[in-house]
């Protein structure tokens, strides 16, 4: 049924942490659960929800790494973690969002360089990293 495929959960003012169950949800396409009181670290299960085509987390209070586990998302379009406190590198492991579109992370503590594994991403069509500590050589 099309309803198991989309949460749309953003502007709720929910607070706390995304649960490890969320990656029990096999068959989410969309995800959109920013613009709430959330924080920690971004749950690893998220990498096992492979079906999902649209991930925004944008306008919380995520901090951590962006987990490896993303690279599972292979149909992956979307990527929105703007304005969150997120750290640390764009994971190598990117390059398995094979069909990625977007991806938006400005706005965070992200460092270092852009992942190079970006370069194997052929679909990909805006890369929004403002306000980042990203090396932009």
């Amino acid at each position: 049924m099309f309803y198991e495929k989309i949460l749309l959960l953003y502007t709720n003012y929910i607070s706390g942490k995304i649960l490890a169950e969320i990656g029990l949800l096999k068959k989410l396409q969309v995800l959109r659960i920013g613009n709430n009181l959330l924080a920690g670290e971004i749950t690893p299960t998220i990498g096992n929800l492979t079906e999902l085509r649209v991930l925004a987390l944008a306008y919380s209070q995520f901090n951590g790494s962006i987990p490896i586990g993303i690279g599972n998302l292979k149909r992956l379009i979307s990527l929105d973690l703007q304005n969150n406190s997120d750290n640390g590198l764009i994971p190598e492991e990117i390059h398995g969002c094979e069909e990625l579109k977007n991806f938006v992370a400005s706005n965070n503590q992200l460092q270092g360089d852009i992942a190079s594994s970006m370069g194997l991403l052929k679909s990909l069509k805006i890369l929004n990293l403002p306000n980042t500590q990203i090396d932009r050589k």
